[in-house]
């Protein structure tokens, strides 16, 4: 059974598929969110990810029951890292099991496009430049 969770350590990509699967599934999409090493300004070392936990896990989870309900899916998986992650390294993982293909390709947009709204992860960008909160997508120097 899928779930939303909010943690420090890495995630298994096997791990999550071998939990979905199942008679009704017949794929899953993935999207696996990563740490960019450049932004328009320069060099990016690392995020910094803080959150209230519970709380961002509730809105994840609430999110993740509604994409599936949205979309018909057969389930969804949902973790978000938090804490200091260097460039290269994956910062979230979306597992999407449908069906069929088009229902999770169209689910993992509209997830991607809800979370980065409603759910209270903040982030810390470490860069050349200095540190900077982004907040909503805009850029907050301390």
């Amino acid at each position: 059974m899928g779930y939303a969770k909010i943690q420090h350590e890495a995630f298994r990509i096997d791990d999550v598929l071998r939990e979905l699967r199942g008679p009704r599934v017949g794929g899953v999409t993935f999207y696996v969110g990563t740490v960019r090493g450049s932004n328009e300004h320069g060099r990016v070392e690392a995020l910094d990810y803080d959150a209230y936990p519970e709380m961002a896990e509730a809105e994840i989870e609430r999110l993740r029951s509604e994409t599936v309900a949205r979309f018909g899916l057969v389930d969804a998986t949902v973790i978000h890292r938090i804490g200091r992650l260097e460039a290269g390294e994956p910062i979230l993982l979306v597992a999407l099991a449908g069906s069929h293909r088009t229902e999770t390709y169209e689910a993992v947009a509209f997830f991607m496009d809800r979370l980065k709204t409603i759910v209270p992860i903040w982030k810390k960008e470490i860069a050349e430049g200095g540190p900077t909160w982004i907040l909503g997508g805009a850029r907050v120097r301390p």
